[in-house]
């Protein structure tokens, strides 16, 4: 097994086991995590994190497969965050008028998990092993230097 089939190994679980991982944690609900505060996008990112480990086991060839379910999955996470983010004060204006005046007190409690982290970090490590080229190239061996010089003198 080689660097790139390693790196995409680790990619592939470190994506799979991100969705599990706690991405927000909200007042009075506590950490969700990616299935649960994704909306569906958690099912496309653990089947990507599947297809990755099933094409870098089985095939030789994955340079493409890998950089192409590295960017998706990366596209559907930077989709939910920003979309998280976005939504931040949307629910505090909605906050504001139900706990008057108390609402900033509570959107200081929503916070961005290390989930996340952990789901850029698999994609990245999807795209790094899709994009790294090993040089495969057989290396000849220099004689030692002692031997240059016998085969001159003679």
């Amino acid at each position: 097994m080689n660097k790139k089939q390693i790196i995409g190994l680790i990619g592939s679980a470190i994506l799979f086991m991100g969705v599990f991982a706690p991405v927000v944690s909200l007042p009075l609900i506590g950490n969700q995590n990616y299935f649960e505060a994704g909306e569906g996008r958690a099912f496309i990112v653990l089947i990507i994190a599947v297809i990755s480990l099933i094409v870098v086991i089985i095939t030789q060839k994955y340079d493409a497969a890998l950089l192409f379910t590295g960017i998706g999955s990366l596209s559907v996470i930077l989709y939910s965050l920003v979309k998280f983010l976005k939504g931040i004060p949307e629910m505090t204006s909605g906050m504001e008028s139900e706990l008057e005046g108390n609402a900033s007190m509570a959107m200081q409690l929503f916070q961005i998990q290390w989930g996340f982290a952990v789901l850029i970090l698999g994609a990245l490590l999807l795209i790094a092993s899709g994009a790294i080229k090993i040089d495969e190239k057989i290396q000849v061996r220099d004689e030692p230097s002692s031997d240059r010089t016998k085969k001159q003198d003679s």
